[in-house]
């Protein structure tokens, strides 16, 4: 059984040793009517008086990252990563709506102050709001490895990785229940480390932690999973690929990349005579 729940619901409830953690909540939002050339002048040209505005805006959105904002790819758009709340607990209902609360709050704030102080933003306005609330972190799996701050902070790469993060690798043994006695689980919490979740870049990395470990329990196969980590990292071996009978549009793509290989030899040969 693969848990996706994002809160490990499923290998909670399945026995799965897992303990609890906390770590800010976010309702991320895009504004809109930025001039962002104007904005960008401000920062760069007047750096001092920018640092002070850019500090109370800042303190008024209650905790951002160092960039608050951040351009897209539509004009007069921007991406704000912010507010940051904390004290809330992403597995109680009750917590959740009031962090949603809060962050409409604050981002109310922001807009009035915005519009009286900040050069660029004095006609911007909300173009929208996230319809759910980031949580980044609640209950995080015992795994039969515990990825720590080291092994992302020295790159460490394991012989089972089955996904890469932008500053990490993710162990198949990570995203297996200490005891083997539950499924395997998806997010958010490879980290049984409180201090690794903080560290990493983790949404990127989902998507090859999802099909790794998919791929994983089908390919990968494990001895004594009660043994400590240390022997399961000497257990674990590769199971024999099964032989796949290739589709028409599998062997068509083959010909083609064949074909083109032919041509780019050719053209080269051409090329050296010429």
């Amino acid at each position: 059984m693969v848990d996706a729940t994002g809160d490990l619901d499923v290998a909670a409830s399945a026995g799965a040793p897992f303990i609890e953690g906390a770590y800010i909540v976010t309702t991320v939002f895009r504004l809109g009517g930025v001039n962002i050339e104007e904005a960008e002048r401000f920062e760069y040209e007047e750096p001092e008086a920018f640092e002070a505005i850019d500090r109370e805006a800042k303190r008024t959105i209650g905790g951002s990252w160092d960039k608050w904002w951040l351009k897209t790819p539509l004009p007069g758009v921007v991406w704000c990563n912010c507010p940051h709340m904390a004290n809330y607990d992403g597995l109680k209902v009750d917590d959740l709506t009031r962090a949603d609360f809060e962050g409409r709050k604050r981002i109310a704030n922001l807009l009035e102050f915005l519009h009286a102080k900040m050069p660029g933003f004095r006609d911007c306005y909300v173009v929208d709001v996230a319809p759910q609330l980031g949580i980044r972190q609640t209950r995080l799996l015992e795994g039969l490895y515990v990825v720590t701050k080291e092994d992302v902070t020295e790159r460490r790469h394991f012989a089972d990785s089955v996904a890469r993060g932008r500053d990490y690798y993710t162990p198949y043994r990570a995203l297996l229940p200490r005891d083997g006695a539950g499924p395997d689980r998806r997010r958010p919490a490879l980290f049984g480390d409180l201090v690794g979740p903080a560290h990493v870049a983790r949404d990127p990395a989902l998507h090859g932690d999802g099909r790794g470990g998919g791929r994983g329990g089908g390919r990968w196969r494990w001895k004594a999973a009660s043994r400590s980590t240390a022997s399961m990292s000497a257990s674990c071996r590769r199971a024999p690929a099964r032989p796949r009978r290739r589709s028409g549009r599998q062997a068509g793509s083959q010909r083609h990349r064949a074909e083109g290989r032919r041509m780019s030899a050719n053209d080269a040969s051409s090329r050296s005579s010429a």
